[in-house]
């Protein structure tokens, strides 16, 4: 008699359930711009079209409480994989590495949730509850609806941190992640997710394999589809813009060491000498200068105004720069503000910060007194009232166009920039400082946002790095040419506004909702079914 898979898999020893596991996270982080390969370049994706099989393979026979912890465990490696950058972040503190541990160990439970909830379905689609088998026809529903579903949770519990979503991993593959104008990133991620436990599945040589492949089938068909209407409809609105502005990316390249020695003048000037050659051409642009870009507070430093205000008026254009901002009660802001020739005339103050980078939380300040910021300085930021447009003046267009703006870390979060859409923003513009990553991956993972909001809400999105990446997407999402690491220079490039809102902007994240909610109700029946059957239950 051929032995179970399922039962063989019941035997399997601790050690080797571990291995797989921690195989499976590293898998899944490679599929990211990585360690290895800190660029977009060899494009990696595909990498996550299996990279969650040998934790599924570990979890087999497994009740839910003990599937959790190798979903844990695969959890904390692929984080401590794919945020290995935090150990360099300047300046280093010894605090680098059990900061990273702690990162990986709290991120790591979204994981140890998944794999306990596919368990779960698992052990409710068998009708002999001694089994040790786990049907996957019941995983393949509940998979990769809970998997989109905890990533919606990840980026919205404790502030959220929306790193390294499932779904920006497929940013070079149109066919599929296009489809994040209909279902958003998390939408793309379930059907990663499903070819996943269909290739699974497949390796368990069971009949039961035909319900995960005809998922799999689904998600994939739906997204092709999605994304075929999607590049048809980007291709509409483009066509259907009133003009196109030129736009102009300022790279100045300095070092987080630098922005902290050297006087604001100097930085300054090499901004000032970038904007006057990229402007020979006399013709009117959008300059976009990083985050902080200025080094300095506008209001401590009113000379810098004087000097953005000479110069937007000697390049005949508008300058979108990163500075800090105090008002009298000397609260800090980050923001991004707009200045013509006729000086400042609009700005946007950052309001989702960074814990522990820009501010530290609350309640952790009142339990850890001595607490600092991982980052330099000792003041904490404050938060401005939310995401609202700028808008840039007549002059550049028939009428003036209003910018969504998002600044750092701003640009991972969807509600974010669906909020922006749907308050009128025709263009994105992400302003970052990631100096503090230096040349690590960490730099081209945050660009995976931007490209998703991009998608998402159907915009253009021009990102302005300090040190890079800076590049002009369009609303398919394609970066085109990419201003590398430490690259100083400028970057050229057009953006049409649009005001078309796209189905995601509109709904947001309800299909993802929907269909989770959906699979649950399924589990739910598969389990009163079973337990109507009378067999005794013992998968705790």
């Amino acid at each position: 008699m051929k032995a179970d898979a399922g039962a063989s898999g019941a035997g399997r020893g601790n050690a080797g359930r571990a291995g797989l596991a921690v195989l499976s996270g590293l898998l899944v982080s490679l599929a990211f711009p990585n360690w290895i390969s800190p660029a977009f370049r060899p494009w990696t994706g595909w990498v996550a079209w299996f990279g969650l099989v040998p934790l599924l393979v570990a979890m087999e026979g497994l009740p839910p409480r003990r599937a959790a912890l190798f979903g844990w465990l695969a959890g904390f490696a692929s984080f401590m994989s794919t945020l290995y950058w935090i150990l360099n972040i300047e300046p280093v503190h010894p605090w680098n590495l059990p900061g990273l541990a702690l990162v990986a160990l709290v991120l790591g439970g979204y994981w140890g949730l998944w794999a306990a909830m596919s368990a779960r379905a698992g052990k409710a689609g068998v009708t002999d509850a001694l089994s040790a088998r786990a049907d996957p026809r019941a995983i393949s529903l509940v998979a990769p609806a809970a998997w989109a579903g905890l990533e919606l949770l990840r980026g919205r519990f404790f502030t959220g941190f929306p790193w390294a979503v499932l779904g920006t991993s497929q940013w070079d593959l149109p066919p599929v992640f296009l489809s994040a104008r209909f279902v958003g990133a998390a939408g793309v991620s379930m059907v990663v997710v499903g070819l996943n436990v269909a290739l699974w599945a497949l390796l368990r040589r069971r009949r039961e394999a035909m319900v995960p492949l005809i998922v799999a089938a689904v998600l994939a068909g739906s997204a092709a589809v999605l994304s075929s209407v999607a590049g048809r409809q980007a291709d509409a609105d483009i066509a259907a813009a009133r003009g196109s502005v030129k736009v102009v990316l300022l790279q100045g390249a300095f070092t987080e060491e630098e922005k902290m020695v050297l006087p604001p003048d100097v930085m300054v000037r090499r901004y000032e000498q970038m904007a006057r050659e990229a402007a020979r051409g006399g013709k009117l642009a959008l300059m976009v200068w990083p985050e902080t870009a200025t080094a300095t507070d506008l209001v401590s430093d009113a000379g810098i105004t004087d000097r953005l205000v000479a110069l937007a008026r000697g390049t005949r254009a508008v300058h979108l720069v990163g500075a800090l901002w105090h008002d009298p009660q000397l609260h800090i802001y980050n923001g991004a503000f707009i200045v013509t020739g006729d000086g400042q005339v609009g700005a946007y103050y950052k309001s989702h910060l960074v814990p522990f980078g820009e501010y530290i939380p609350g309640w952790f300040r009142a339990a850890v007194p001595f607490a600092q910021k991982v980052t330099a300085g000792v003041v904490d930021f404050t938060p401005g009232p939310g995401p609202v447009p700028v808008v840039l003046p007549p002059g550049l267009l028939a009428g003036s166009i209003k910018v969504g703006v998002a600044v750092c870390y701003e640009a991972i979060f969807p509600e974010h920039a669906r909020a922006l859409a749907l308050s009128g923003a025709e263009v994105f513009v992400n302003i970052t400082n990631d100096a503090w990553y230096g040349r690590s991956a960490a730099s081209y993972q945050h660009a995976l946002g931007p490209l998703a909001r991009a998608v998402e809400n159907g915009r253009f999105l021009a990102r302005c790095a300090n040190t890079g990446v800076s590049f002009v997407a369009d609303p398919k999402g394609r970066p085109g040419e990419v201003l590398g690491l430490f690259e100083m220079g400028t970057l050229h490039g057009t953006m049409a506004p649009i005001a078309t809102r796209t189905f995601y902007a509109a709904h947001g994240d309800m299909v993802v909702i929907a269909v989770l909610l959906a699979a649950l109700g399924f589990v739910a029946v598969l389990g009163a079914g079973k337990a109507g059957a009378g067999g005794p239950r013992r998968d705790a």
